[in-house]
């Protein structure tokens, strides 16, 4: 049947056709002819086209499926602490789930070696020593001579009692005074060598806590009459001698120079009453 021949015949149909009803089935083959399409590929029809059922074309034919043998192999995805399922395509119900791999764990053993392990020294003889004082050893000797100590102390070794006034575990008194302000500062000087001032310098071989903690132990002896010490009256204050069995420092200044510095094991303080004056090493 040619397209001529069919198109006369539908337009003889449709001139039988009362013209309200002609409208509704032309409308009800647009609708078809815009919708056939759309729904086959939305639900997997196989609805006829508009040229087919005139007999104008030839329904066409389901897309065949690929084999099974074809089929995409199954993607596996491992994770670190979950089971995995492993699935086919197209919906298959053979699943199987795969337990991860745990790592092997590291032997927690420790590897002994054949160093061997120092020996521990003790705060005793750590703190006999001429060596620089750590805060443990200073809070220890202030335990010992009945000062509480506490982590907010003047380093790590004087109790504050008042407005820039220290006292040691000892009982002497440090305070406002001298050129520098303070005796705090003044005995920073002898911390350091002066090689231009005239006469002797005393110059502690220490910083400030082991300084204040020999201060603190010869004045502590001193006070109680110990052999090694010595103490009288001058200028209306009172000094006080003692002789450590080492060196605690050397003799600075430019006699000091002269005599190339030689290493000294006395140490002199000066106070009137508890409140330190000065302390250096001779």
């Amino acid at each position: 049947m040619s397209t001529s021949n069919q198109s006369a015949n539908i337009v003889q149909v449709l001139r039988k056709i009362p013209p309200k009803w002609a409208v509704a089935i032309i409308g009800i083959v647009l609708v078809y002819w815009l919708g056939q399409p759309l729904l086959n590929r939305t639900f997997g029809w196989n609805l006829p086209s508009i040229a087919s059922l005139i007999g104008d074309e030839k329904p066409t034919p389901p897309r065949p499926q690929r084999p099974a043998e074809e089929a995409v192999p199954p993607k596996v995805i491992e994770s670190s602490d979950k089971p995995v399922a492993i699935t086919k395509p197209d919906g298959a119900s053979n699943s199987k789930v795969v337990e991860p791999t745990k790592p092997k764990q590291p032997d927690s053993k420790p590897t002994t070696t054949g160093t061997a392990t120092p020996p521990k020294t003790s705060p005793t003889s750590k703190a006999t020593s001429n060596s620089k004082a750590t805060p443990a050893e200073l809070a220890e000797l202030a335990r010992k001579a009945g000062v509480t100590g506490s982590s907010d102390q003047k380093y790590g070794f004087l109790q504050e009692i008042g407005k820039d006034r220290y006292r040691s575990p000892a009982g002497l008194v440090y305070g406002r005074g001298s050129e520098e302000g303070h005796r705090l500062k003044h005995l920073e000087r002898h911390l350091a060598d002066q090689p231009t001032r005239p006469g002797p310098h005393g110059v502690f071989d220490g910083d400030m806590p082991q300084v204040l903690r020999w201060i603190d132990e010869a004045y502590g002896k001193a006070i109680k009459g110990d052999r090694m010490a010595k103490k009288y009256s001058e200028d209306g204050s009172t000094v006080y001698e003692f002789t450590f069995s080492k060196p605690i420092g050397y003799m600075g200044g430019s006699a000091g120079k002269r005599k190339n510095n030689p290493p000294v094991q006395s140490i002199r303080i000066v106070a009137r009453g508890q409140d330190l004056i000065t302390a250096f090493p001779f």
